[in-house]
């Protein structure tokens, strides 16, 4: 069964924001469920799914700072 797989939209979020909390918590489920369907759908010889760059790319310039 070939699914398609959909990225995470890009967090860029003052941590100062009053929702920020509750925009994390949705984000990074995203980000775990996009990480996971990756592992999943990679074949067995291929390398393992590099969660730090995945968490990376879907971070803006001005999150990254916090991180």
């Amino acid at each position: 069964m070939n699914k398609q797989l959909f990225r995470p939209k890009e967090l860029a979020r003052a941590p100062s924001a009053p929702d920020t909390e509750k925009v994390f918590k949705y984000w990074f489920r995203a980000v775990e469920d996009f990480i996971e369907s990756l592992e999943e759908s990679r074949a067995k010889n291929d390398p393992a799914v590099n969660k730090k760059r995945i968490i990376v790319s879907c971070l803006s310039q001005e999150t990254y700072l916090y991180i």
